[in-house]
Order: C-alpha cells, then sequence, then structure tokens
C-alpha cells in the first residue's frame, strides 16, 4: 500500500501512562481493524526494558505495514532505528 493511502483516515495515538499488555491488544486490534498510522505518545525518561517494549510495539505496527511516529523524548527515536518517522514536540510557555 502507497503512502498516500496509509495517511488516509484516522489514526491512533496511544496514551502516555498504559499497562504494556493492554497496549499490545490495543495497537493489534488497531491493525486488524484497519488503522494504518500510529502516534506513541511517551514523555518521560525510557528505562532499557521499556525501551524494547517499544521496539516490539514498532515491530507489530512494522510487520503489518503500517507507519509510526513518536512524539517523545529523544532517546526513544535515537535508540529504535526501525521508526518510521520521528518528531519532537516543544511547548514554550511564556509569560512574555
Amino acid at each position: 500500500m502507497a503512502v498516500k493511502e496509509k495517511l488516509k483516515g484516522i489514526y491512533a495515538i496511544t496514551p502516555e501512562k498504559f499497562d504494556e499488555d493492554k497496549l499490545f491488544a490495543d495497537i493489534s486490534k488497531c491493525l486488524s481493524g484497519g488503522i494504518t498510522v500510529f502516534q506513541i505518545r511517551y514523555k518521560q525518561k525510557v528505562s532499557h526494558s521499556k525501551l524494547e517494549y517499544f521496539k516490539k510495539i514498532v515491530d507489530l505496527i512494522h510487520s503489518q505495514d503500517a507507519i509510526c511516529f513518536f512524539n517523545a523524548l529523544p532517546d526513544i527515536c535515537i535508540c529504535i532505528p526501525r521508526f518510521s518517522v520521528a518528531f519532537f514536540i516543544c511547548i514554550c510557555n511564556s509569560s512574555r
């Protein structure tokens, strides 16, 4: 499927706080239902075990020819070379 076709419709956004088994199952259900784009949100410090978990999530998403991108701290994106797109969102709260 062409990237242009994958980007049509809705996409899933993961919660920042989650149970790993439930999130994996939920992503699997979304993939089965035709979701082809996932935004993975995680703005906390990443442990080695959490990094390994995200690698499994990326592999699951890519195994179904879907796209994922991270809205996360840079260390996740640097350590997972198999992701499709990484971007970082900075929200500045300025009193000026």
